[in-house]
């Protein structure tokens, strides 16, 4: 067989990265050149599905190399939340995610590698931030590169990033330059917290575990079912407790955004409101995070929702950099495109990223936040609560035309 005619076939029976119709090339490095001569060019779209591409050829195979395709789709991103007008500001979002993966995957990395940067990349990116390495993407011996380690100078200039893409998102909702002063969002206090909810929990389970690890031989039936009641009485208080936990968590992140994008207009009355496994007070420290936002009957106008809005953005970019948020999550439509009609355009399974504290997904079947669904937001008076949650009680009505369902 030709050489050629073994690459053709490679390309069209590998399964769930290429589709025979692909424009993509072949070759990963060609596909990331493409790209960044289109970033250069100012042709994000294309930049974004060239990268996609790049990332198409190595999922599943090269977390260093999927590190740097999703590196550069953030950069993407990112600079399509600052050119865009107004600012976008889903598309810092999912900067924000993209990004916070890449790091995820240059910390699995083996330490004897470093991620080298194509320094073509960044030329006229409108940004002064200098990427570390010289030669290209790929990742090599470190001992090619004397001195100071590429791969950490590679998730410093990520992190740079990451600052880089609030610092956009509170410059435009705020109106001031905060370049200079800002006090950026405190991730390492926040894992800290987060890592210390974790840990007294799973030092109580351990408690109740050894309490009522086995039951004597000789109880009664009786004996029986009052250590087992209150080996449950025990459980449900834990899990009360991690409840209360996390909403003081999250209580705190939203404070530090009050603090920032300031209160909201006409001094509305508001009540943030858990939902699902919060609601129910069975939420774990790695639950995801539902919740919806009531506001004061007469003032859920125009002005308010939009407060909100920005309001939910900062806290999601919050909870994005403790790095516990899979891409499928955030619905970056060149990976995971819910609304395609073809099942090959939601083709990236995020493995690497871990699975823990997080917004409710973007998929259509979930996104039970206040940003809600194409249908509408879950920003709402308690009066229009009422009546959803009235109409979604009645067999009769056809629920998939009510809106947003809180019932679960």
């Amino acid at each position: 067989m030709a050489a050629n005619e073994q690459s053709q076939t490679t390309k069209e029976t590998k399964p769930g990265l290429l589709r025979p119709d692909d424009f993509y090339t072949s070759d990963f490095e060609g596909c990331l050149q493409k790209g960044n001569l289109q970033v250069e060019n100012g042709d994000l779209h294309q930049a974004e599905e060239s990268f996609a591409g790049a990332l198409r050829l190595v999922a599943g195979e090269s977390r260093e190399r999927e590190a740097v395709c999703l590196w550069r789709l953030g950069e993407v991103y990112k600079k399509r939340g600052e050119l865009s007008c107004p600012r976008d500001h889903g598309a810092l979002i999912k900067a924000s995610a993209l990004l916070n993966a890449a790091l995820t995957r240059i910390d699995n990395t083996s330490d004897h590698h470093a991620l080298k940067h194509d320094p073509s990349s960044s030329q006229n990116h409108g940004s002064a931030r200098v990427p570390p390495g010289e030669q290209n993407l790929e990742l090599q011996p470190q001992d090619a590169s004397p001195g100071i380690s590429q791969e950490q100078g590679s998730k410093d200039y990520i992190k740079g990033l990451l600052e880089e893409t609030e610092i956009v998102f509170v410059n435009d909702v705020t109106g001031v330059d905060v370049s200079k002063d800002f006090q950026l969002d405190n991730v390492e206090e926040h894992k800290r917290k987060l890592i210390q909810i974790r840990s007294e929990c799973e030092t109580k389970l351990n408690i109740i575990a050894r309490k009522y690890s086995s039951f004597a031989n000789n109880q009664s039936d009786e004996e029986r079912k009052r250590e087992e009641l209150a080996q449950g009485m025990a459980v449900r208080d834990l899990y009360c407790k991690i409840a209360e936990d996390m909403k003081m968590f999250v209580r705190d992140l939203l404070e530090e955004c009050i603090s920032v994008v300031g209160a909201p207009p006409g001094d509305v009355t508001y009540a943030v409101v858990g939902l699902g496994s919060l609601a129910r007070e069975e939420m774990t420290p790695y639950s995801d995070l539902e919740f919806a936002i009531l506001v004061q009957e007469g003032k859920n106008n125009d002005d308010v929702r939009m407060y909100f809005k920005v309001l939910t953005r900062y806290l999601h970019l919050k909870i994005l950099n403790l790095g516990e948020t899979i891409l499928p999550a955030v619905g970056v439509k060149s990976l995971n495109d819910f609304t395609s009609p073809n099942p090959l355009d939601d083709w990236y399974h995020d493995s690497l990223t871990p699975r823990g504290f997080a917004f409710d997904g973007a998929m259509p079947w979930a996104s039970k936040t206040p940003l809600g669904r194409e249908q509408g937001l879950l920003i709402y008076t308690g009066m229009v609560i009422y009546h959803c949650s009235t109409k979604l009680s009645d067999r009769t009505v056809n629920h998939s035309k009510v809106g947003l369902s809180l019932a679960n």
